[in-house]
């Protein structure tokens, strides 16, 4: 007898579960992608208590949904706002910097950029900043969005 609770499997979306007194006994399917969701028990008793046949067809039932649902691509990525997005353009944001002066370290000063960031290459991040003292802040945005939008034109798959 398997032991009580859940387990991992090798398999991406398949746990193993064991809880007799609740009556799930199998195997439970269970993945997000593309805000589309499964949570399916494939129930061992339906398959003549016979494990192995249970978990090919957990298996299958993960791998079919995967199939349906693929992963979102750096490209698709780069186009989906978030929750905490304030700024409603996704990798461009105004940043607040303080830099401490030398000759008294309890003054400083704060500087105001809009900061566009992006991915050229997978692990690599590419930021570039523009001061709203120097451009204004409706021009210095303005500049940010540009920078993001040619560094995605460059950005490989």
């Amino acid at each position: 007898m398997p032991q009580l609770g859940e387990s991992n499997t090798s398999t991406p979306g398949v746990i193993k579960i064991n809880y007799p007194e609740k009556g799930q006994i199998g195997y439970l399917v269970k993945a997000e992608r593309r805000k589309k969701r499964i949570h399916e028990i494939i129930y061992v008793r339906h398959y003549e208590g016979d494990w192995k046949k249970c978990f090919k067809a957990a298996q299958a039932k993960a791998k079919q949904f995967f199939l349906e649902n693929p992963q979102y691509s750096r490209k698709e990525i780069t186009q989906i706002l978030t929750k905490r997005n304030k700024s409603g353009i996704r990798g461009v944001r105004i940043k607040q910097n303080k830099y401490r002066w030398k000759s008294d370290p309890d003054r400083y000063t704060i500087f105001l950029h809009a900061e566009a960031s992006w991915s050229p290459q997978k692990g690599k991040v590419r930021k570039r900043t523009f001061s709203l003292d120097k451009y204004g802040e409706d021009e210095a945005w303005r500049l940010a969005c540009d920078a993001r939008n040619k560094g995605l034109k460059q950005m490989d798959e």
